[in-house]
């Protein structure tokens, strides 16, 4: 069943963090409309993260597992040679995805296209290869491809990281120019079934680069079940500090958040905020704000 509202939200809820005996409150008021289809998220891993043991263990059993897998890269800077990543490589990537999925509630079933990966892997050559990002190429860089180019204007892009740390840095998404943290936005669009991603390792000169195709034919398609009717990171609950990045987002479909109010304390205190400039067009509308002084590229 589908149906759309209007909403005042009023929305109130506690953040806690593993090894660091904090809690913090979040309240934000904000008027949205919101189609909601009833029922719960599609079927992959899940986790409701209100329980401590079970958040730890969630991170260990998934975060953790995707650490170390051998990238087994075949390709070859000299020869304009994007290679393949190893299978097992990939597999660490995707499980990585959908960590950070599910404990922001959203579908996490998310699957890798053969199409997207081959795609994905010549964008990310050709990033590491010109030491430059762009999601638009020219056809005049080094070793340009027609599936690399397109690949860049479906991706998220990074250069410097690669494999799961690459998607750990687009969920913190670092830097003065990624206040609207659209790379978080993509990762953790619900609508989303299908990605791909590319990987090059560090070769000589060549820094390692990474580009994940977050794009696939359910862009505009209709809003899948979430755990809660919103999307945050940090998510609602008990959230290993290790994955607590300086900015925070709430993101709402159609929401207008010109005239919102965040306001976070501790114990009761208040904690200073500072609210970054709101941007649209990325995946759903969202509102994101920096707590206590933090630098957008802390750890």
């Amino acid at each position: 069943m589908n149906f759309k509202r209007r909403l005042n939200i009023n929305f109130h809820s506690e953040f806690r963090f593993i090894g660091k005996g904090l809690c913090l409150r979040v309240f934000l008021i904000c008027l949205c409309w919101l189609t909601i289809l009833a029922g719960a998220p599609a079927s992959g891993i899940s986790l409701n993260p209100k329980s401590r043991p079970a958040s730890r263990a969630f991170y260990n059993t998934y975060y953790k597992a995707s650490e170390g897998a051998v990238i087994g890269w075949t390709g070859n800077h000299s020869a304009c040679d994007a290679g393949e990543t190893a299978e097992d490589f990939r597999d660490a990537v995707l499980l990585r995805l959908n960590y950070f999925r599910a404990m922001a509630g959203v579908p996490s079933g998310i699957v890798l296209s053969d199409v997207y990966n081959g795609k994905a892997q010549e964008a990310a050559f050709m990033m590491s290869v010109n030491k430059a990002l762009s999601h638009s190429p020219p056809p005049s860089w080094t070793c340009y491809s027609a599936d690399g180019a397109e690949a860049a204007s479906n991706s998220n892009l990074s250069l410097g990281v690669l494999g799961p740390m690459a998607i750990t840095g687009y969920m913190k998404d670092p830097g003065s120019g990624n206040y609207a943290v659209g790379h978080r936005r993509w990762i953790l669009y619900p609508q989303t079934q299908t990605m791909g991603t590319g990987d090059i390792p560090y070769v000589s000169n060549y820094l390692p680069s990474n580009s994940l195709w977050v794009f696939d034919s359910n862009l505009f398609g209709p809003r899948p079940p979430t755990r809660e009717e919103f999307v945050s990171w940090p998510a609602p609950g008990y959230v290993p500090y290790q994955v607590v990045f300086p900015r925070w987002s709430f993101s709402y479909p159609s929401a207008n958040f010109g005239a919102t109010t965040v306001t976070m304390t501790r114990g009761g205190v208040n904690i200073s905020v500072a609210l970054e400039v709101i941007a649209t067009g990325y995946g759903e509308n969202t509102i994101v704000w920096i707590p206590n002084q933090m630098n957008n590229g802390d750890i």
